[in-house]
């Protein structure tokens, strides 16, 4: 995975793998510009759950509905998944942190009498070639559990990890509503694990939503038929729930609604502050003048009172609303049951209704004629770690390297080399022997491309590992200046890198490489001679046994 990262101080980045979102019939978002463009086209058809990924670029990857995953192309390439497209979270995609070119899909499947736990696969782009996860690990027990559609993933706070959750319901059997458990999993460069199963001791029904907030901080977990929503502390470094930190969000009562309407929780979703929760009651035709959806706001900050936004009278579906969707764009987008529109919750961090408020707009998508929402939106990394930084962010950035030059003065190693104890800082030579890898800088169309006062290009920054028995572990560069620089007329700088912060290599094992691609900007620069610079810190530095020897292959010549 390329992406800025930190993991220090909680970043607004622009999170370019969910730039492209696919859900309903055929339905798509390209969140490129600031308003998102309606697509059409798309291979999907899918009542509910959904799930898509772009690359770091931005460019779709693929998408899947949990039974099937289709290419950019919008071909089948992978299907029999364990997903169902009438699960509320049929699926989640996590990239591995270990390789930038594999994911994974979990799957989650409590629909309609189901009880396919949380599956999944781990598949190569490109050749989509693909590993049962029961295969890669100890899948936990199931027995005695019934399973809820609701999974869910978290980027951890080191930026190179991901938490995967789910809840799982203390019945044997099939069930709507029962006791839950908060079931963990932690996804990094080794596979996957089973990390803990911690008990709610409150009842969870099987559907609705689960989210997290945008800091990673809180989990909400939405009941369809007890009418609320158990709002969490998570400790995103640990994967520790705060079982004690419960806020329990009630939907106002029944005398708010309708006669005999059914006052059910779907979509759930923070604002990026993480210190608002909107949720929407959906409307049912099937209980004839009860079919209007609402969609409601609570302070997290204050004892949680639902404060009623919009009330939307069903046209066209059965639930009249369903999801709620954080966009990259800081808009909440809201899923309008078997239509052709979704709404938008355009300033969520707001308190209130209205232009002054949160300004709700009920029409504020239109798609294409050929393709539908129904209930879902895709199924989001609510926090992944992203690059460049929107404007406004410089003072955490700047925190964000004050942190890592820290860390880096702080750093040290002990690593075992030819039977001595090696200690040494982040970045210096070690005593002895120097670890330090190989940086090259690649860009143009040949030799004689140059860099000119008026330019565009892709410059690529490589890293070489030349040791066939060391290994490094999170490359991170920081501190990226240009100098010098000069200021243009409007005020932004004649010579721009981005990512300009901070950009994380992952891991380098012996005897390879690992490129990053990055936007030279040039503006109006003065011709002459210019230095690119920037800082790393390795992580962690292996050492890994040597094996010497020879390879023999016995030839025999004939005459001819």
């Amino acid at each position: 995975m390329s992406a800025c990262a930190n993991g220090f101080p909680f970043l607004t980045t622009v999170f370019m793998i969910n730039q492209n979102w696919v859900f309903g019939q055929g339905a798509g978002l390209d969140f490129s510009s600031a308003v998102p463009t309606a697509l059409s086209g798309f291979s999907i058809n899918t009542f509910e759950g959904c799930a898509s990924i772009s690359d770091s670029g931005g460019a779709l990857l693929f998408y899947t509905d949990g039974s099937r995953v289709w290419d950019a192309a919008g071909t089948t390439v992978i299907g029999g998944l364990l997903g169902n497209a009438s699960s509320t979270q049929s699926s989640i995609i996590v990239p591995d942190p270990g390789n930038s070119n594999r994911y994974y899909i979990f799957t989650a499947d409590g629909a309609s009498g189901g009880n396919n736990h949380v599956d999944g696969i781990r598949l190569e782009v490109g050749t989509w070639a693909n590993v049962p996860l029961n295969t890669l690990m100890t899948m936990p027990v199931t027995a005695g559990f019934s399973s809820t559609e609701k999974v869910l993933a978290v980027q951890h706070e080191n930026c190179r990890d991901f938490w995967v959750m789910t809840v799982i319901q203390e019945s044997g059997v099939p069930v709507t509503t029962g006791l839950g458990t908060f079931r963990l999993f932690l996804v990094n460069s080794t596979g996957v694990q089973h990390i803990s199963d911690t008990p709610l001791g409150v009842q969870v029904s099987d559907l609705a939503y689960m989210k997290a907030s945008p800091d990673g901080s809180r989990i909400a977990i939405g009941n369809w038929q007890t009418a609320n929503i158990l709002v969490y502390d998570f400790d995103n470094a640990a994967g520790v729930l705060n079982v004690g930190s419960l806020v329990d969000v009630l939907v106002p009562p029944a005398a708010s609604f309708p006669v005999g309407h059914r006052r059910l929780v779907y979509g759930v979703e923070f604002s990026p502050n993480s210190n608002v929760l909107y949720y929407t009651v959906i409307g049912d035709t099937g209980f004839g003048a009860t079919a209007d959806g609402y969609v409601f706001q609570v302070d997290l900050l204050l004892p949680p009172v639902s404060t009623q936004v919009l009330v939307h009278a069903n046209q066209g579906g059965r639930y009249a609303l369903g999801a709620l969707q954080l966009g990259q764009d800081g808009r909440i987008y809201i899923a309008r049951d078997g239509e052709q529109r979704l709404g938008a919750i355009q300033a969520p961090d707001v308190l209130g209704t209205g232009p002054a408020g949160c300004d709700e707009n009920i029409d504020f998508i239109a798609l294409p004629d050929n393709a539908v929402c129904y209930m879902g939106l895709p199924n989001l990394l609510p926090n992944a770690c992203g690059c460049p930084c929107e404007a406004g962010c410089e003072e955490q950035v700047n925190e964000a390297n004050e942190i890592l030059n820290d860390r880096a003065d702080l750093k040290e190693f002990v690593i075992v080399a030819n039977g001595q104890t090696l200690p040494a800082g982040c970045g210096l030579a070690f005593p002895a022997i120097d670890f330090a890898p190989v940086f090259t800088m690649h860009w143009g169309d040949g030799p004689l491309d140059q860099f000119e006062s008026h330019d565009h290009e892709v410059i690529y920054f490589r890293i070489n590992n030349p040791y066939q028995n060391i290994a490094y572990r999170g490359i991170t560069i920081f501190n990226i200046t240009i100098t010098p620089n000069q200021l243009n007329a409007d005020g932004t700088d004649a010579l721009t890198i981005i990512p300009a912060e901070i950009a994380c290599f992952d891991n380098l094992e012996p005897c390879s490489f690992v490129s990053r691609d990055f936007a030279f900007l040039i503006e109006n620069a003065i011709p002459g001679p210019y230095l690119i610079t920037f800082d790393y810190c390795i992580e962690e530095i292996v050492i890994m046994t040597s094996h010497d020897g020879s390879v023999e292959f016995p030839v025999d010549v004939v005459a001819s």
